[in-house]
């Protein structure tokens, strides 16, 4: 798709991808200003406290300023990263989307792969355990760019397919290839969406925000 052609371009470009993601389909751009927008006006809160601080003190309280203001830039970045990876995850979700025949394709490679090993092995329940899955994969990707191909095999290297691999040999042993590939690519793209984009989110903020609010706190407290 056009959206998936556009989005490679920004893959490698942390900032374009930020400003241009959105528009192509990724829903967590917004997220990612939302939680900057957040954990800097927190810590500007603190860092103004603690000037305000210092003045009412006459000056004490300098270590703790350098804290509040270390401290903030560190789980600021923090959050930046883990929100910036939130997008990129969701980046790839929608690329991936876009990339249903090669989907099929690498399935369909896989399963040809394990015929043909059936033909020369006399075990054929050793069959699944004798293809490298991963190498299949490389080798259909090897053709695609280079950032498409970084990401592409990022997701599959998180596929469990010697486990899928098992599933299909009772097919592919009977000759229902067709089937195979149809069983091959619905785990596979099950497993993606539920268990790779199912799995990001943004509930790290809920844990790292009080934590840097509690910090502070702690911070500014012990400097009265």
């Amino acid at each position: 798709k056009e959206e998936s052609v556009q989005l490679l371009q920004y893959m490698n470009k942390p900032l374009a991808l930020i400003k241009n993601a959105g528009k192509l389909g990724v829903k967590g751009v917004k997220s990612f200003f939302v939680i900057f927008i957040l954990f800097c006006v927190t810590n500007v809160i603190f860092l103004i406290s603690s000037i305000i601080f210092i003045f009412i003190n006459s000056g004490n309280g300098l270590l703790s300023l350098v804290i509040v203001i270390l401290l903030g830039i560190i789980i600021t970045g923090l959050a930046v990263y883990k929100a910036y990876n939130y997008v990129f995850i969701d980046t790839l979700r929608v690329i991936y989307q876009g990339s249903t025949p090669l989907l099929r394709k690498i399935s369909e490679a896989i399963v040809n792969k394990s015929a043909a090993l059936i033909e020369k092995q006399a075990d054929k329940s050793a069959v699944a355990s004798g293809i490298n899955a991963i190498q299949v994969i490389n080798d259909i990707l090897s053709s695609l760019p280079k950032v498409m191909r970084k990401g592409l095999t990022y997701l599959f290297n998180k596929v469990p397919f010697s486990n899928f691999l098992k599933d299909i040999n009772s097919l592919v042993v009977k000759g229902d290839k067709e089937t195979a590939v149809d069983l091959l690519y619905t785990k596979t793209d099950t497993f993606i969406m539920d268990t790779v984009f199912g799995s990001n989110n943004k509930n790290w903020v809920y844990w790292l925000l009080p934590l840097n609010i509690i910090l502070q706190i702690l911070i500014i407290r012990a400097a009265w």
